[in-house]
């Protein structure tokens, strides 16, 4: 749990960095000479990184909401990428996105090569714990929640494990799962 409020306490500090004083910049696309170097951090410590160095696993443990996402399409139109995607580095050197697929599908709609993405050192598990945590959109539903707590359970956490870190008890866990573990041969 320590090292979650740890890695909380730098993905702050990394926030205020990237937007202290900060105007909001019109919206452009990458040259050519900045598409050779995307791999490089801007000053503020996030990657530019361009949509095939994504590794998109998580899309689904979101439910899409089409308003949601037309709204966010005509604010990244008109003001650009303002929050980072979350990713975590992936055995393949790609990255592993956390959070932020619908700013991303949006980018893609926009035809905008180059996605603004901060990179959290730590395992899938654990980010998208944090992230969780740390979302600010409309709450989960309960389906969300039992994609999530699977996925989790995939990468190796117990249900007893997941009920601790999430503040919860072991029957919420076990309704959660029981939404979409749904015996094959049904």
């Amino acid at each position: 749990m320590q090292a979650i409020f740890c890695a909380l306490a730098v993905v702050l500090r990394d926030v205020q960095r990237a937007f202290a004083g900060r105007e909001i910049a019109p919206r452009r696309r990458a040259t050519r000479q900045e598409s050779c170097a995307l791999d490089e951090a801007t000053p503020d410590g996030i990657l530019n990184l361009e949509h095939h160095q994504l590794e998109l696993c998580y899309a689904d443990l979101r439910v899409r909401r089409t308003g949601l996402e037309a709204r966010l399409l005509a604010s990244l139109e008109r003001d650009g990428q303002q929050l980072p995607v979350v990713a975590v580095p992936a055995p393949s050197g790609r990255y592993r996105v956390i959070d932020g697929y619908k700013r991303i599908r949006a980018l893609r709609r926009l035809g905008v090569d180059v996605v603004r993405t901060v990179v959290w050192g730590m395992s899938d598990g654990d980010a998208l714990l944090l992230a969780r945590g740390l979302r600010t959109a409309p709450a989960e539903t309960a389906l969300e929640q039992g994609w999530l707590l699977s996925q989790l359970r995939r990468l190796g956490l117990s249900a007893a494990e997941l009920a601790r870190r999430l503040s919860r008890n072991a029957s919420w866990v076990s309704r959660r799962l029981a939404l979409v573990d749904v015996p094959k041969n049904l």
